[in-house]
């Protein structure tokens, strides 16, 4: 899982199923070992996404999402070796149900570098029509400014949707594709026992054309089922990217 070439920025994107409590050393090993500029978290608690700062000694921002009757609220959370600047977020749906699942948000925050980076991580709606995920989709669009930026997390749809029409039509380029073309990718497990390989793309990373994609990777099938399947229903999907000259 190394990842050693030099390149501009290094970016993971992982859905943690923080209500499943992910042993978070095992979390930061693989971060440490990724050795990525940032981090960007879905589905992971306020206390977890500190504790992972903590043992990694980076920084972190996290956002709140919703409540939930079992467990403390999760949100979304950004880490990395360095402080992030002009943190924000936005609520994408269910503003005023804090107690709700459905309720969705979106965080954005400017990586430093040459060039500066905005990144926007999401996780997009479940259960709802894709007019209402695309309808989600546009609003992180309008998060990510004029410059170079990225839209990365659990995004809930499959290859070919209207979803990721909208990034594709505001010139964002799937990394993923960029470097694999119409190789699966997959990185979520359907629930039940994690045995086998993923089934299930839902998790992406697209970039504005100010970069160049260098990278895309994820673990091989051997590390998913014994490495990966016991900390998450997701794998981390890692991207390197360069500046264009």
């Amino acid at each position: 899982m190394g990842h050693h070439d030099v390149v501009a920025i290094r970016l993971v994107t992982w859905n943690l199923q923080g209500s499943a409590r992910p042993d978070l050393r095992a979390v930061a090993a693989v971060i440490a070992e990724l050795d990525p500029s940032v981090v960007l978290l879905q589905e992971v608690q306020r206390r977890q996404a500190r504790q992972l700062a903590r043992l990694l000694g980076w920084s972190v921002s996290w956002r709140f999402k919703h409540w939930s009757v079992a467990v403390p609220p999760e949100g979304l959370a950004i880490v990395s070796p360095r402080p992030v600047d002009d943190v924000e977020r936005v609520v994408l749906a269910l503003p005023w149900s804090f107690w709700s699942w459905r309720r969705r948000i979106a965080m954005a925050a400017t990586v430093p570098g040459a060039p500066a980076l905005r990144v926007v991580n999401t996780h997009l709606g479940a259960g709802v029509a894709d007019a209402e995920r695309a309808r989600q989709a546009a609003c992180t669009v309008g998060m990510t400014g004029a410059g170079a930026a990225v839209v990365a997390g659990d995004l809930n749809t499959k290859p070919g949707s209207a979803v990721l029409r909208v990034y594709e039509d505001a010139g964002l380029v799937d990394t993923w594709v960029a470097v694999h073309g119409d190789a699966p990718g997959h990185t979520n497990w359907s629930p039940g026992p994690r045995a086998t390989p993923p089934t299930k793309r839902l998790d992406y990373v697209f970039a504005s054309p100010e970069w160049s994609v260098v990278d895309a990777t994820l673990p091989s099938a051997v590390e998913a089922v014994d490495r990966f399947g016991p900390i998450s229903d997701h794998l981390p999907l890692t991207v390197s990217l360069d500046g264009r000259g």
